[in-house]
This record gives structure tokens, sequence and C-alpha cells, in this order.
């Protein structure tokens, strides 16, 4: 009698054991994020070094006389221009295994002449020009930035190569995701048009 109410308690603290255990949890694996792929598209930035003329020219500067001189020089200047998205615009949806990511196209973030690169030796004045003035320097140094953004924009090989460079970054985010999870993702790019980046 004796053992068996010993085995009946035994048994009893081991179904108690057992259930009050109840199931584990699965562990949850992680997934894709938006916020970690504007992270990502915020350090995917190209940066492009520009070497540059810049013309000046002013008709009729001087005039002694019945004599004018026009006005002409050059500036040699150095830049930097950093090329990417608008990570404000990047969003991202999974469905599934999908992972839809929606960016616009990529951009000229921001463009600098390199103040390091000018000089007085920077300014090439044609022999025949009217004196060069300090407003003057300053005009043309505004002109070069404009240009320098003109054709910063205008370099579609660079711009390409931006976009490329994102989303090959935004793969290997969610490729390392998949490999360390064990999760196979299938990523697709959609593009903003012009008039919906407004």
């Amino acid at each position: 009698m004796k053992k068996q109410s010993v085995a009946a308690a035994c048994m009893t603290a081991l179904l108690l054991l057992t259930t009050a255990c109840g199931k584990a949890e699965a562990p949850v694996l992680p997934v894709p994020q938006e916020e970690q792929m504007k992270a990502i598209c915020q350090l995917a930035v190209l940066e492009c070094d520009y070497h540059n003329l810049a013309k000046f020219e002013q008709k009729d500067a001087s005039k002694f006389l019945w004599m004018t001189k026009d006005k002409r020089f050059w500036v040699e200047y150095s830049a930097t221009a950093v090329l990417g998205i608008d990570v404000k615009q990047v969003s991202m949806d999974l469905e599934g295994n999908v992972v839809k990511v929606t960016l616009p196209k990529a951009e000229v973030l921001r463009c600098k002449v390199n103040g390091d690169s000018l000089s007085p030796d920077s300014y090439i004045v044609d022999k025949d020009s009217a004196p060069v003035t300090a407003e003057d320097e300053v005009r043309a140094f505004k002109e070069a930035q404009n240009n320098l953004q003109q054709t910063v924009e205008a370099d579609s090989d660079m711009l390409d190569l931006a976009q490329t460079r994102v989303e090959e970054l935004l793969k290997n985010y969610v490729n390392s995701l998949a490999k360390a999870t064990g999760t196979e993702y299938r990523v697709e790019f959609h593009y903003l048009e012009a008039d919906e980046n407004a």
C-alpha cells in the first residue's frame, strides 16, 4: 500500500511538472524591415569627383573714349557630387516571401565646389581682358556651382550606377536575412515616377 501511494505521488508530481511547463514558444525569426532599408539607402551614396573649367565673359565691360574691352576669364576648380536616393520616399511591403521595395530614381543629393581647389591661380584671365574684380570672381564661382549641378544631373551613367548600388545593397540585406533564417525571399523593385517624387 505504501509502495502504491509513493508511486501515485511520483506519477502526480511528474504529471504536474510536464503540464505546468506548457508548450515552448517558437523563436521569432527576423524579417526585412523598412527602417533598416531606409538606413541602408542613406549609406548607399555614390561620391563623384569632378574637375571643371567655367568660362566667364562680359561684353563691353570697360570703356575709354571710343574703345571698349570685354571681360574674359576662366575658373578651374574641382568639386564633389553626392548621388543617391531620397530615403523619405522609400517604402517596403512584405507579402509572403516577396519583398516589394518602392524607390525613387537616383538623383543628385548635393554638390559642392571644393573651396581648397580655388586659389588666385584658379582664375585664368585672358591677356586682352578688362580688369577682373572680386565681384566677378564671386559671380563666376556661383555660375560654376550651377554648371556643376547641371553637369552631374546630365550624367546618366553615374545616376544609373548610384541606382544599381542601392539595389545591390538592399538585395544583400534581404539575402543575408534569408540565409540566417532559412527563408527564401524574392525582391521586387518598383520605381516612383518623376511626378510622384514632387
